[in-house]
């Protein structure tokens, strides 16, 4: 319970800045993600690629939190 405290806290105070561009707010997953990789020590994994790999998902899911709402949209016009 007390690490998903701190990881609560932390996405909250991150979601007080302003995501890139084309991303989605950190979400506690987001943080969590990096944290495990960097305890876990795994050599295979760099800090650019944790990066890389969280832009890309949290892009990723825009594009499909976009294509939600518009499927939905359409959806609502045709009834």
């Amino acid at each position: 319970m007390l690490a998903y405290a701190f990881l609560a806290v932390t996405t909250a105070r991150a979601r007080k800045i302003e995501p890139a561009e084309g991303l989605i707010p950190l979400t506690v997953n987001e943080v969590r993600h990096p944290f495990v990789e960097v305890a876990m020590r795994r050599p295979s994994v760099t800090k650019a690629f944790l990066l890389a790999w969280s832009w890309w998902r949290r892009h990723r899911q825009l594009l499909a939190k976009h294509c939600h709402y518009h499927r939905q949209t359409v959806k609502l016009q045709l009834n």
